[in-house]
């Protein structure tokens, strides 16, 4: 195991210090968790930043594009 130092916003340590007492952990071990958690779900999704299907809005610069065709887009299907 290694010793490391993160620096905390007053609210997220009051947050965290606060589920740990509940939870019945030490800050540490609470910390530990919830980053394994993150990290085996950011290698779920591949990694990447997960966005909402309305950020795709606008991407495809194509006047005669149709929503309803997004698979041909998307995929090269159809």
């Amino acid at each position: 195991m290694h010793r490391t130092q993160v620096l905390l916003e007053e609210e997220q340590y009051l947050i965290l210090r606060n589920r740990a007492q509940r939870e019945g952990k030490s800050l540490s071990e609470l910390i530990r968790g919830l980053l394994d958690a993150g990290l085996r779900a950011s290698q779920c999704d591949g990694g990447g930043p997960r966005q909402s299907i309305g950020s795709l809005q606008g991407l495809i610069d194509d006047p005669g594009f149709d929503a309803r065709d997004h698979d041909r887009t998307l995929y090269g299907e159809g």
